[in-house]
């Protein structure tokens, strides 16, 4: 294709001679051009689109940004999923799917077949493998129950565990016990949430992700509240495993132990996955032998032999922590979140998304996703799909993501952009933006915030002029989203003959109290708050 310009559509009664032949062939014949929407020649246009893209490339070179590539220099993991079945609803894995009504699972490839590699080679499972006979997790001693007065049902606990914190247990029994140093799967006995989690010790279960699992329609198992007391119950977590000739798998109910050494002190049928050659091995009883396997998923199955629940693992793609949206810390209006600039760029689940004329901008009114309610008081989590649509959660991402590297929605292939606080009035009161490199967003001035990783917010600020033995209300820079932990008052003056200190008092989760308990008046009170 030629760089001559494609001649626009002609009207209805124009005539046709042979300049539209000869305009059209002269800007085909030669090199494959991108054109304009004018049909003139112009640099930077795609190939294809998301939506559709192009199929197999075949070329004798590739040049890219005037450099010849070499394709023998491009690698690809010796072991890898390619693709397979998602959700409809993203590009989340989805090919195994638990019974629910019996001790089996079922690996998904008929209608979409699951295609990995393993040690190199190419197997392709295309019909659905039935994984029966599955262990059900023990009749008793495998109870622990939650320790911390402080959780009563607020919806904070039902990311406890996530982020960094721990749930602290007690009355840890004997198969539990077993499990200190491995990967669980707990079940809340007095809700429907299995979490998983790594038992560090008898009284601390830490590194925990919930909302991680779906039963057998294929439906997110969500986050729920905890309380003091609760009961998690160990459940069964099998880690599913494929042969190379695609038909043949094996579950272990230990978990696979990633590290460039081979584990200590192994039993028959251990997984290790061994980084200095990245390769999964086995052991025999004797030694970790090469196995010809990948990892590909893990199911639940509970104490009445019935498996539950599973999840699929991702796919290996080129993922890219790439972005440059930036949002304001306050809103656009008191429903419209929009970046500070337009021209951005962001990889969505190895996706990357150019917005190069528009700003990037969330309505709550018409951007929530399904079933999400607009409330007021309540946070909502901003979202980025791998096909660039703009979706508001109520759903808070899990941990930041090393493999995908960003912070993902728990049970969609959606990146978390931003957060946001709509306040009493349901009106947008606060923005907290989510960067590339794991950072919350700040206000660092006389009266700002920060917000931690994990959710945590610290508040500081100035107030002047209080009389003797006053008391003044402050409002928050931001509202706390559930509690207000502490308050922290202090008289910021060098006169030594006044000694009476300032204290502070909460008042609500947008307001606190100071007091200057002096009466010497016109004093400066300097103040800090911790809530969340």
């Amino acid at each position: 294709m030629g760089t001559g310009t494609i001649t626009p559509l002609v009207n209805p009664d124009q005539i046709i001679d042979n300049s539209h032949h000869n305009g059209l062939a002269s800007a085909l014949i030669g090199d494959f051009v991108g054109r304009n929407t004018n049909g003139v020649a112009e640099s930077g246009k795609s190939l294809g689109t998301f939506a559709i893209p192009w199929g197999v490339l075949r070329t004798n070179s590739l040049v890219v940004n005037g450099q010849l590539i070499d394709p023998g220099t491009i690698s690809t993991p010796s072991n890898s999923i390619v693709t397979g079945r998602t959700r409809a609803t993203s590009d989340l894995t989805d090919f195994i799917r638990a019974d629910g009504a019996t001790n089996a699972a079922v690996i998904l490839g008929l209608v979409t077949n699951l295609v990995t590699v393993i040690n190199t080679v190419t197997a392709t499972v295309n019909t659905d493998l039935v994984l029966s006979g599955l262990v059900g997790a023990p009749g008793s001693q495998r109870r622990c129950s939650v320790n911390d007065t402080s959780f009563v049902g607020q919806l904070s606990t039902q990311y406890a565990g996530e982020d960094g914190t721990s749930i602290i247990v007690d009355g840890m029994q004997n198969n539990l016990i077993d499990k200190i140093g491995q990967i669980v799967c707990l079940r809340n006995q007095n809700v429907t949430e299995y979490m998983v989690g790594f038992i560090r010790s008898t009284t601390e279960i830490t590194n925990i992700s919930r909302g991680f699992f779906f039963d057998d329609n294929g439906d997110p198992i969500v986050r729920q509240p905890l309380n003091n007391n609760d009961e998690l119950h160990l459940m069964s977590l099998g880690w599913v495993f494929l042969q190379d000739d695609g038909l043949t798998t094996d579950v272990s109910y230990n978990s696979p132990i990633y590290d460039f050494v081979a584990p200590s002190s192994p039993i028959t049928g251990d997984y290790w996955f061994d980084l200095q050659i990245q390769t999964w091995k086995r052991f025999d009883g004797v030694s970790f032998l090469t196995i010809n396997r990948i990892l590909i998923g893990v199911v639940v199955i509970d104490d009445s032999n019935l498996c539950v629940a599973s999840r699929s693992v991702d796919f290996d793609l080129d993922y890219d922590d790439l972005n440059t949206i930036n949002f304001a810390s306050t809103p656009e209006t008191t429903e419209i979140i929009r970046s500070e600039t337009n021209n951005n760029e962001i990889s969505v689940n190895a996706k990357n998304l150019e917005q190069r004329t528009s700003f990037t901008e969330f309505n709550i009114t018409t951007d929530r996703d399904t079933g999400v309610v607009e409330s007021p008081n309540t946070v909502y989590y901003s979202y980025i799909s791998q096909d660039g649509q703009n979706i508001i959660s109520d759903e808070k991402p899990h941990s930041f993501d090393a493999l995908k590297r960003g912070f993902y929605h728990p049970y969609q292939s959606w990146r978390n952009v931003n957060n946001f606080f709509n306040d009493g009035s349901s009106n947008i009161t606060s923005v907290t933006n989510i960067t590339k490199d794991n950072s919350i967003s700040q206000s660092l001035t006389t009266n700002g915030f920060r917000i931690l990783e994990g959710g945590l917010i610290m508040q500081w600020g100035t107030v002047t002029g209080v009389g003797g033995n006053a008391t003044v209300t402050v409002n928050l820079p931001i509202t706390h989203p559930n509690a207000t932990l502490n308050v922290v008052a202090n008289l910021a003056t060098t006169n030594a003959a006044i000694d009476a200190p300032a204290f502070g008092n909460f008042l609500n989760n947008s307001q606190i109290q100071v007091t200057n308990s002096h009466s010497v008046g016109g004093q400066t009170i300097t103040w800090q708050t911790i809530g969340f």
